[in-house]
């Protein structure tokens, strides 16, 4: 298992010090584990279908590629649970992870105050991703493959919306479509 603090900050207009995010990741043969846990003191949800606009909410993403594919997917997930997933070379155009695929990512979601401070959240996401969910690779035993990645705490459509990373990345504005700056996760 390994832990990856989300705390990179790219941005300076969307800078938040009140949000803190890491992410476990492992794996065996069939299936891609995810812990994100994210403190912060407001989480919204208002996008409850399946790939819908989940990243305007209090949303934790992973994106990434196998192997040597230039195309990677991103699937993103609010404090609700709905996923939205897709694969492409780059932002546009990408094509969808079919809702009834998306259905077989087992969740388990935690919501209580912290203890030390009621005023902030703490939030844990449990995700279980069976490997045939990332269609477009043919995926036997994980532990053969290099996965290349990046992880990510956002909320674009909030009152103050905010940005954060795992690998720092250079663009001029929020865009976590960048994989030249997908790390090795795997190693």
């Amino acid at each position: 298992m390994r832990v990856f603090a989300i705390n990179q900050q790219p941005w300076e207009d969307y800078y938040r010090s009140d949000i803190f995010s890491n992410v476990m990741l492992s794996y065996d043969k069939d299936f891609l584990y995810l812990e994100f846990v994210s403190v912060e003191e407001t989480i919204e949800a208002k996008y409850r279908s399946y790939n819908g606009s989940v990243h305007e909410d209090s949303c934790l993403e992973f994106f990434a590629r196998f192997d040597d594919d230039e195309a990677y997917y991103n699937l993103e997930v609010n404090m609700m649970g709905n996923i939205k997933m897709a694969y492409g070379k780059n932002r546009f155009p990408r094509e969808f992870i079919s809702s009834d695929i998306l259905r077989t990512i087992e969740r388990s979601i935690v919501i209580k105050p912290l203890k030390d401070n009621n005023s902030y959240l703490e939030w844990k996401m449990n995700l279980k991703i069976p490997t045939r969910v990332f269609i477009y690779n043919k995926l036997s035993y994980l532990e053969s493959h290099k996965i290349f990645g990046n992880f990510y705490k956002c909320a674009g459509g909030v009152e103050q919306p905010y940005y954060l990373c795992w690998n720092y990345i250079k663009s001029e504005k929020p865009d976590f479509h960048q994989p030249d700056f997908f790390k090795p996760i795997n190693e």
